[in-house]
């Protein structure tokens, strides 16, 4: 079985050097990317894509990228990272720093296969003030990295996640704010990937009809995940690409602990056999948005 992980964090700790949080005065293990990527290979992995979640992790991801051929980069500003620039940098100053890092990302784009992981993300968000406050800098951050990954011709990686998920349009939702950005900001030929999908059934319907991927990571095997099975059930199989997420989302049975790379083989057996879906399929589906991975090696 041929797996292509759509969507990994070998630039992250503890994937990256091996040092766990809180250890960064510790020697790092000798389990770091290289080694875990190693690990990935023995299980049927002939490819990823490593996604950058602020500057620092996305020049971690090019650096990585730029030493294997069958890994590949995007890069992109989590939609995290706009409560942080609040945080430091107030109301007031916090949009011109936003756009300096706009500029850099898109100068890193031109060392990218896309543009990611950015989005929407309003499960934290609380305070009403601050969180109206949140939701501009981060639908202003979203439409600056849509708008590089148009003019480099790239596909996107998005993050949505909400609390709440409204089967209607409902104004301060992640899942449909992001939807309204998306018709409005996006042409019809530029790849977008829902990644770690989530959110209500017409939301992933419109998904559907506007030709998005959706990514499915190891969640899908939790047993309260009935939602996530929902979506994808509903997707169309040409439109679903593998992911891991790691060292995030581990699947059912290593609760608890790091998602390693390899693990995205229990999540395309889970597929396979509980959802009906080839892995033939989804290594097709994801050769097709990066045909990168099919060069110099035929996978298909």
């Amino acid at each position: 079985m041929k797996i292509i992980d759509s969507h990994c964090h070998y630039n992250l700790e503890p994937l990256y050097s091996g040092r766990k949080e809180n250890e960064e005065n510790l020697q790092a293990s000798e389990t770091t990317w290289s080694s875990h990527w190693q690990r990935a290979q023995e299980m049927g992995v002939c490819g990823s894509l490593i996604v950058g979640t602020n500057l620092h992790t996305s020049q971690l991801a090019l650096e990585i990228a730029a030493t294997e051929p069958q890994l590949l980069a995007a890069v992109g500003i989590h939609p995290s990272e706009a409560v942080s620039l609040l945080d430091q940098w107030g109301e007031a100053d916090a949009g011109g720093q936003l756009n300096q890092q706009l500029e850099t990302l898109s100068k890193m784009s031109e060392q990218a296969s896309a543009i990611g992981e950015m989005g929407l993300d309003y499960y934290w968000l609380t305070d009403s003030e601050a969180k109206a406050q949140a939701i501009e800098l981060q639908k202003q951050l979203f439409i600056g990295q849509i708008r590089v990954a148009a003019a480099k011709s790239l596909p996107v990686s998005i993050h949505v996640r909400d609390r709440e998920v409204p089967e209607i349009p409902t104004p301060n939702n992640a899942y449909w704010d992001a939807l309204a950005i998306i018709k409005s900001e996006l042409t019809a030929d530029l790849p977008v990937i829902f990644h770690c999908i989530s959110g209500p059934l017409n939301y992933i319907k419109e998904i559907n009809t506007l030709g998005g991927y959706i990514g499915v990571a190891a969640n899908v095997t939790y047993p309260n995940a009935e939602t996530i099975r929902t979506a994808v059930a509903a997707a169309s199989p040409e439109h679903i690409l593998l992911e891991t997420d790691a060292p995030y989302l581990p699947p059912q049975g290593y609760r608890g602990k790091t998602c390693e790379p390899w693990m995205v083989a229990e999540t395309a057996t889970y597929l396979k056999q509980e959802m009906r879906l080839k892995p033939e399929q989804l290594l097709e589906n994801t050769i097709r948005l990066f045909p990168q991975f099919n060069s110099g090696a035929s996978l298909l």
